[in-house]
């Protein structure tokens, strides 16, 4: 799921490529840091300007009267005679991937590969563009290049290829390039090459010049600077999410500018603890944009203008009701245990009251009775009209089913009785839920809201979009987009937890924050993002008080009311861990709930001690 249009690296193997006569660096493998991610040092930068200009040079013949007779072009215009693409000695072509090759390109490699295997039988060789010292790039050997090698007839379609949304299969000098920028486009690219290799007969065709469009969104995104470094991921729901590293506030708000030239119009923006934030809309298509001085890092999200929140409807309601935040533990098991104690109550599920009498729903348990009951009964006991409940937004964390299930059965069971006007959530893509085993309850997430509320807006919010609804102002900290790097996906984490959404409420004079099952690495990104702009006055502890709290989110948010939603049994278990020991311990709370079986009720703005069982369990 992850597109590169630059291996940001610099070695002498890579300015070898662009000309071997060049050894100004020892030909090394490139060193790595912050999760691996290739890092450009000041002398390759050198080594690589250099490069690319005698490059230049030795392609257009120098000026009059040099001598250019040493000098090896890697890409030439001169006519190559190709041999067949096999024969009865076998492949004549070898596969070159990147070396750090994203997974469409491994997949891309590997497809090419099976299909020149079937077809001579003989499998050919796959290796990659990096060079052990004492190698050097051969312009002239006869190779099937995979995507964004770092080989000058890659970098030359890339050049030529302006538009995100294109997948190419040329011939260069001696090498056919098959290239794509994203997951989709690479994997047509392959299937482009595949239709010549099968119509072949190992013959190979005079000349291969393919240009076409996957279909994407991408076009619609302007390069973020000229050097084109930029890495594409697929985030599901026709979204695409680019992220440029090593950046500057100022190069974001030179991007900005650029969007509004491109005939974007800006929606909104907001600077929070230095983090700059704005959403453009051109026609049907969105862009959600953010830079992040932390990690000096730069997203760019382009998806259908539908995806992205309607803020414009949003209302700040009448004060019609008292708002009510309600904690609603349901006995789901009899017999599952963790760490050794029972773990058969509580779990992840809200409700809240809204001042305009509408209601928002957290998340909601598995898919039972119990939580589709709960969460009904809730509503109707707290609704001035209980044959016309409303429910504003149903905001669901992630897609683990014990998040997603309550709101599954609830509508299957209440559909028909009660309105559900948004879904707000952040779900990956179908591919990396799948990978994840998480597509089945993603699929029937999404469409249980279609089935039962097909006016209903679906919202697929981003970080540090800020909504108001019936009174409530929401503020969207954390999404999974925020995970990935140029080197980092879910592919990387045995840890679904980190696709959890981490979100803020304030109602009635007070902050609630709401973690999900956010873990360590997502609670480590929100607090280096935000800071002390995560104080709150009441706290739902991450991943129902197991594994995944931090003492500096905690630290953070230094909360008065702590909310943990475990079994009794597990509960005291989990305040002998270090971050739960440090928030209740060596903060200020004043007050630690558990749900476990039983319904809460806190009526806002909440005072310590006030709190309501209305249920002491099921």
């Amino acid at each position: 799921h992850q597109y590169r249009t630059a291996r940001i690296e610099c070695t002498t193997a890579r300015v070898q490529k662009a000309n071997p006569k060049m050894s100004l660096l020892q030909n090394n493998k490139p060193s790595r840091m912050e999760g691996h991610t290739p890092f450009l040092r000041l002398a390759g930068l050198a080594a690589l300007l250099l490069a690319a200009a005698m490059l230049m040079f030795s392609c257009t013949g120098g000026t009059e009267g040099g001598n250019t007779s040493d000098s090896t072009d890697a890409v030439t215009d001169a006519p190559v005679n190709f041999p067949d693409l096999w024969d009865e000695n076998g492949v004549n072509f070898r596969i070159v991937r990147p070396d750090e090759c994203t997974k469409a390109e491994k997949e891309a490699a590997m497809k090419i590969r099976d299909l020149l295997s079937a077809f001579s039988g003989k499998a050919p060789e796959i290796t990659t563009d990096f060079l052990m010292p004492g190698e050097e790039y051969d312009a002239e050997s006869f190779d099937i290049l995979i995507g964004q090698t770092s080989y000058p007839e890659s970098q030359q379609i890339m050049s030529e290829s302006a538009g995100y949304d294109k997948y190419l299969v040329k011939t260069v000098g001696h090498k056919i390039v098959v290239f794509g920028w994203s997951d989709v486009s690479m994997g047509l690219a392959a299937d482009s090459l595949g239709t010549v290799i099968s119509g072949s007969n190992g013959k190979f065709p005079s000349g291969i010049n393919v240009e076409e469009s996957s279909g994407s969104l991408l076009d619609g995104m302007p390069q973020y600077r000229s050097d084109g470094h930029t890495v594409i991921y697929s985030m599901g729901d026709r979204e695409y999410q680019s992220i440029i590293e090593k950046t500057t506030a100022d190069e974001w708000r030179d991007y900005c500018k650029k969007l509004l030239g491109e005939g974007y119009e800006l929606c909104s923006e907001r600077e929070v603890n230095g983090n700059l934030f704005a959403q453009y809309l051109r026609s049907d298509v969105g862009i959600y944009t953010y830079f992040t001085p932390f990690n000096k890092t730069a997203r760019i999200i382009i998806g259908p203008a539908s995806n992205f929140s309607a803020t414009s409807g949003d209302s700040t309601g009448g004060s019609t009701a008292k708002p009510v935040l309600t904690m609603i533990g349901r006995t789901f098991s009899q017999n599952s245990t963790f760490r050794g104690l029972p773990a058969n109550s509580g779990l992840m599920c809200f409700t809240l009251r809204l001042e305009d009498g509408r209601f928002i729903v957290i998340d909601g348990g598995i898919a039972i009775d119990a939580f589709a009951d709960g969460i009904y009964n809730a509503l109707v006991s707290q609704s001035a009209d209980p044959n016309n409940i409303e429910i504003a937004a149903w905001i669901i964390t992630h897609t683990h089913n014990d998040h997603t299930g309550g709101f599954i059965r609830f509508t299957d069971k209440y559909g028909s009785r009660v309105k559900i006007d948004e879904l707000i959530l952040n779900f990956p893509s179908d591919s990396t839920c799948r990978e994840g085993k998480e597509d089945t309850n993603r699929k029937t997430t999404l469409n249980n809201f279609k089935r039962y509320y097909p006016s209903g807006k679906l919202t697929k919010v981003h970080s540090g979009e800020l909504r108001n609804i019936g009174g409530a102002e929401i503020e969207f900290l954390y999404t999974q987009e925020d995970y990935y790097t140029s080197s980092r996906t879910f592919d990387d984490t045995p840890y679904w937890n980190n696709t959890s959404m981490i979100f803020s409420v304030t109602i009635a004079g007070q902050k609630i924050m709401f973690l999900g099952d956010s873990q360590v690495d997502s609670n480590g990104i929100a607090v280096r993002m935000y800071g002390s702009h995560l104080k709150s006055d009441i706290c739902q502890v991450a991943h129902h008080g197991g594994e995944g709290g931090t003492t500096g989110v905690y630290t953070a948010i230094d909360p008065d009311v702590a909310l943990f939603t475990t079994s009794d049994e597990l509960f005291p278990l989990y305040l002998t861990d270090a971050h739960n020991a440090h928030l209740v311990k060596n903060l200020h709370v004043k007050e630690v709930i558990n749900a476990a079986n039983r319904i809460t009720e806190f009526y806002l703005p909440y005072t310590v001690g006030t709190y309501k069982i209305t249920d002491s369990g099921n």
